[in-house]
């Protein structure tokens, strides 16, 4: 119950347009790309800036400000700690009430699951079934507690992205993929299900993002993004075997940002192709 006093503390009223005067993100390293939270700097100049930076960086005020918790290798059991620090620095000042707030996490849970996953589709072992349905328990449990306690709050909660696209999955097989995708739809059917309950949240499905991406790859200035397994090139959607590159990471942006658009009738700029190039090239 004490994660739903810590949502409870952690989102501030919201008027009903959407604000990004106070962004606060969690997850882990889709959206942990710089080295304040700990990514080595030649490693931060590949991925580039998070989707949600990019986000920000074209819809942010003045005054706005975005102050990311997400942490590299985070599971969603260690999402608490993110909200911990939150709360230890609303308490020292150090950071203002939050007014938009990204929830991405999971990944790594299916990361660490995978291997039992590939063995067969849900119901074929009790030992994943269980602990997917463990994940499923905690993110409905975020989202439901941060929706419901504060209504007029935007909540920007991520879909699982399909990993088997990701270069360092082609091993994985179309058979024994299929069998990933399952587990990887059954959690998200529920994280669907949850979001759908809340008018206040935002649901962004990464996963069919990815899939629209891997199967129309995006023209910019005339060349074609490469899809797995090609990946670590300026050109590339992937920056490494998982994570997208600089260029991966605007495309994303320009999705949320659509998304956004559409959901309060805002008019956030999106990036251009000229710009996407020149981020691709830094």
């Amino acid at each position: 119950m004490w994660i739903v006093v810590a949502l409870a503390l952690l989102i501030a009223p919201l008027p009903a347009q959407l604000s990004f005067r106070s962004t606060v993100t969690f997850g882990d390293s889709l959206t942990a790309n710089s080295t304040e939270e700990g990514l080595p700097a030649r490693f931060a100049r590949l991925f580039g800036k998070d989707p949600m930076e990019a986000v920000f960086d074209k819809a942010r005020g003045p005054k706005d400000r975005l102050k990311n918790y997400a942490a590299a290798g985070s599971v969603a059991s260690g999402i608490p700690r993110q909200f911990t620090r939150y709360l230890l620095d609303r308490q020292k000042k150090q950071a203002p009430e939050a007014t938009f707030v990204s929830y991405q996490t999971g990944g790594n849970d299916i990361m660490r699951g995978l291997f039992w996953m590939m063995l067969g589709p849900p119901g074929k072992s009790r030992r994943i079934d269980k602990k997917l349905d463990a994940l499923i328990a905690r993110m409905r449990t975020h989202i439901d507690g941060a929706g419901r306690t504060h209504p007029k709050a935007v909540i920007l909660v991520w879909t699982i992205p399909d990993i088997t696209i990701a270069p360092g999955a082609t091993w994985v097989g179309k058979r024994r993929g299929d069998h990933v995708r399952a587990h990887i739809t059954r959690v998200n059917d529920a994280i669907k299900k949850e979001a759908g309950h809340l008018e206040n949240v935002v649901l962004l499905d990464l996963e069919a993002i990815w899939k629209k991406i891997q199967k129309k790859p995006p023209v910019i200035m005339g060349r074609s993004v490469k899809m797995p397994p090609a990946s670590g090139e300026r050109d590339c959607f992937f920056a490494d075997h998982l994570h997208p590159s600089a260029l991966g990471n605007v495309l994303l942006a320009n999705h949320i940002i659509k998304l956004l658009n559409r959901k309060f009738g805002t008019k956030i700029p999106s990036y251009t192709e000229r710009e996407i190039a020149v981020i691709a090239t830094k």
